[in-house]
């Protein structure tokens, strides 16, 4: 393996293996900020096979994608190497294969007139297995709409890959990349600003201009008199944060700009109007102007990502393609409204396959962008030992290792590092009986174990919440606490201030709060039980308008969240949010959703509910964001000590 390839297959996207800082991605697909406004965001379908590394611009009422790298990362070979060109149509989500140039990645694609033009990028010269052989190119093409076809335009002055290109006033930029050879040379990194003038066409030619960086895995945009760039990584291996701003017009064209204020590796911008819009692993999008001193923050994409695509959508919005974010390649197409201010709640609606027998009763467990669901019922009423992981940035299923057992309506909490807790369950025809033991899943390892319960006989009822990487039992018996290090839960001298049947448990940082059910006598409860982690104390919150029986519950974005539950009235509101402020519930709506089987978790800043449709073999996915919704200034931890 040459140099340069050993370079690239480092860098392209784990400079870690170098030593270098690592892009900032968070843990779980939350905006980085949970400030943020997210509902500017929205989902506008799905591309056909996910890519990094590839060519997007926007013309007329489409987004063109050319090639890219769909293959694992650092093993690269010509069969992972995409030679798709297609368009997104932004009004209907379809997509529309175009004629291809032929396989390429790291390629730059703009928009001029009615044509599209692509500059350099790379290709792939070995096969599978073979040592890699990575060469860049210096083609420059012209594609016309209107004939559907390619005809080449004068060669770049050098072969260049991992750049990127804009049109300001006619004329055609190129920034950044470098030079991949498939020998044994070095790779070159250039240092040159090329333009050449597009309404020469064949009989133009290019011009360079010196620029004071070399960097690749860049952003480059013009918005009115302005070449923008910005970010990506330096031939040392550093993540480059600057931003340089290209003048054509002046003596001196070339000023600086506020430093990006996240890692700017594998970013993307676009100009829109007099803003440069951009954003990178973390998720957050970030805008600035000339003449300002500081790129603000607006608001965040649903699913963070990085070597994705951002180009204009309609009027007033931009749209992200494609892109890797922690755990894989995104599929996922958002358009993002830069001008909506309005405070609503905001859904969005996915339809999967649904995945072996259950068609309700799962028990359901996020991490990260994988959701997990775990047993269920069949349409016999028999509980199955089903275990499947939904890609939520593909939309793919795939089969896990059973459970050793049926299970259904199990208790499970969040993942800690790499193990969920299956607590309490029912099972075949024992399914009312009490339990002593729980089970154990190793994500990593796709493998179950036993967990035992200790200093209590059975456990008749009972649902976990997680605290830092401690696990809490709820149960009537009592508390019962399993520690990060131990794999059992054991009893604690702590007790339920209130007998409580058929509840929920929400936690958030130094909170659980106990929702609904019914006490020893069968009767409705009409307060919530609060636990404090910190000083192991109790104290009550007004319970949901709605009686509620086995009901779900969550914390997101500071809200407490109830989710359906049976219910003495089916007027009541099958979802309501607890407003800290006015220490009352409000009403949330949400229709057409198979309301008997739905569960609910958080995803992020935002709430996701699983409902499956036994009619159709399918499972109904819907994001709810609620966005700018008011939340009281006071934290929410100071509410229970009023």
């Amino acid at each position: 393996m040459t140099s340069s390839t050993s370079l690239l297959i480092s860098t392209l996207l784990v400079p870690a293996l170098l030593g270098l800082p690592r892009p900032t991605l968070p843990q779980d697909p939350s905006p980085g900020s949970p400030h943020l406004p997210t509902s500017a965001a929205r989902p506008a379908g799905l591309i056909p096979r996910a890519v990094t590394s590839f060519g997007a611009a926007h013309l007329g009422g489409f987004a063109y994608t050319l090639g890219g790298y769909f293959g694992m990362p650092h093993d690269y070979h010509d069969q992972g190497q995409s030679a798709a060109f297609q368009r997104f149509s932004l009004l209907d989500g379809s997509w529309e294969d175009l004629p291809s140039p032929g396989a390429m990645q790291s390629v730059a694609l703009v928009s001029h007139g009615n044509a599209l033009f692509r500059s350099g990028g790379m290709v792939i010269l070995n096969g599978p297995g073979e040592d890699a052989r990575l060469e860049s190119r210096d083609t420059f093409a012209r594609f016309d709409l209107d004939l559907r076809e390619w005809s080449e335009l004068p060669p770049l002055p050098e072969p260049r890959s991992s750049h990127m290109a804009a049109v300001l006033d006619g004329s055609l930029y190129v920034a950044g990349g470098w030079q991949l050879f498939p020998d044994d040379r070095e790779s070159v990194w250039r240092d040159t600003l090329l333009r050449y003038d597009l309404s020469q066409e064949e009989g133009g030619r290019w011009e360079s201009f010196a620029a004071p960086f070399r960097r690749r895995a860049l952003g480059v945009a013009a918005i009115r008199g302005h070449i923008v760039v910005v970010g990506g990584i330096d031939p040392e291996g550093s993540v480059s944060s600057s931003v340089n701003v290209f003048r054509p017009e002046e003596s001196d064209p070339w000023s600086k700009g506020p430093d990006y204020p996240e890692s700017a590796f594998g970013i993307s911008i676009v100009g829109v109007g007099d803003r440069v819009y951009g954003s990178a692993g973390d998720g957050v999008v970030h805008s600035w102007a000339p003449g300002e001193n500081a790129w603000r923050a607006e608001t965040s994409w649903i699913f963070p990502r990085f070597f994705h695509q951002i180009v204009p959508g309609r009027a007033g919005e931009i749209v992200a393609l494609g892109g890797v974010a922690r755990g894989g390649r995104v599929r996922h197409v958002e358009a993002m409204n830069l001008t909506d201010g309005e405070a609503r709640t905001v859904t969005h609606r996915w339809s999967v396959p649904a995945p072996g027998l259950a068609i309700g009763g799962q028990i359901l467990n996020l991490t990260g962008n994988e959701l997990y669901a775990f047993g269920g019922f069949d349409r016999e009423g028999a509980a199955v030992q089903d275990c499947h992981r939904l890609d939520l940035l593909s939309m793919n299923w795939e089969r896990r290792s059973p459970l050793p057992m049926g299970l259904v309506n199990a208790s499970t909490s969040k993942a800690v590092r790499t193990q969920a807790h299956l607590g309490l369950f029912s099972s075949g025809a024992e399914a009312t009986g009490a339990r002593t033991a729980g089970l154990a899943y190793d994500y990593k390892y796709d493998s179950w174990e036993a967990q035992e319960y200790v200093g209590v006989d059975t456990v008749s009822e009972g649902r976990t919440a997680q605290h830092g990487e401690d696990t809490w039992l709820f149960a009537s018996e009592g508390l019962l606490l399993r520690e990060a290090d131990s794999t059992r839960f054991e009893t604690t001298d702590l007790h339920l201030p209130t007998v409580r049947r058929n509840f929920a448990v929400a936690a958030d940082d130094d909170l659980a709060v106990l929702v609904g059910g019914v006490d020893a006598d069968g009767e409705a409860l009409q307060h919530c039980d609060v636990f404090r982690f910190s000083d192991r104390s109790w104290s009550r919150l007004p319970a949901p308008k709605g009686v509620r029986h086995a009901p779900q519950a969550v914390f997101s974005g500071g809200r407490l969240v109830v989710l359906g539950g049976l219910q003495s009235d089916s007027a009541q509101p099958w979802m309501e949010v607890f407003d800290f402020g006015e220490s009352t519930w409000q009403p949330l709506r949400l229709d057409e959703i198979e309301k008997a089987s739905a569960s609910l978790l958080t995803f992020g800043d935002r709430l996701l509910v699983h409902s499956p449709r036994a009619d159709t073999a399918a499972v109904d996915l819907v994001l709810i964001d609620l966005g700018l919704w008011q939340v009281a200034e006071r934290d929410v931890a100071g509410h229970f000590r009023r």
